[in-house]
């Protein structure tokens, strides 16, 4: 359910004349750098093709009904500036400072789990790896670009393998079938990507595999 996080309340007065205004981080007080993050800008009495707006980190892109995408280009602080456009005349409402953050790195899932004790059976119904950011307000999609897989059995490497793309092919699939208990399964080297941002290396993660019956 998406609710409102942070809202700032402001007063403007041009000779004797007030007006009030709101800016409504739709998320929260808080900006991701490098993703569309939704405001919401309100100004009384005013059309939202009235409403002008300026960021001095990354873009602001103008949506619906007083929505605007903002897109930080930086980790660090966004300043978002408004204005009014009245007649000829741009009138500065006011300016307001965001903390902006890096998106967290995702997690490397296979079946929802990010390592521990597997049922054999369990893997091996498994197609592929993702990943995923877990209780983040965003909804982020990412790509398995490539990853690489081993197999230790009483701490030394049996298997080994180099993967383009997301999939368990059947090179890899039959290897869990020939799994034993306590076998770890290792997936490191695991690359992905979302949209309009670089390939980002993630953290390996560790099963271990449980007999058949547990």
């Amino acid at each position: 359910m998406k609710k409102v996080i942070s809202i700032v309340f402001g007063l403007l007065c041009i000779e004797g004349y007030c007006q009030t205004y709101t800016v409504t981080n739709l998320k929260m007080n808080v900006l991701y750098a490098d993703i569309d993050n939704l405001l919401s800008i309100v100004i009384e009495n005013t059309s939202c093709d009235s409403i002008f707006v300026e960021s001095d980190n990354g873009i602001l892109v103008l949506g619906d009904s007083c929505k605007f995408l903002s897109i930080p280009n930086k980790v660090g602080r966004a300043n978002i500036s408004v204005f009014k456009l009245f007649h000829k005349d741009t009138i500065f409402i006011g300016e307001w400072e965001f903390r902006v953050k890096s998106v967290p790195k995702p997690n490397i899932l296979v079946c929802g789990m990010s390592g521990g004790r597997i049922n054999k059976n369990l893997l091996c119904a498994q197609t592929r790896i993702s990943a995923s950011i877990e209780s983040f307000d965003y909804d982020i999609r990412y790509k398995i670009t490539k990853y690489s897989v081993k197999i230790n059995r009483n701490n030394k490497p049996i298997y080994t393998s180099d993967i383009v793309g997301a999939s368990f092919n059947s090179m890899i699939k039959n290897e869990f079938e020939k799994l034993e208990s306590n076998d770890q399964v290792i997936f490191y080297n695991v690359y992905a990507v979302r949209p309009n941002s670089k390939e980002e290396l993630l953290d390996e993660i560790t099963f271990i595999i449980n007999e058949n019956n547990k």
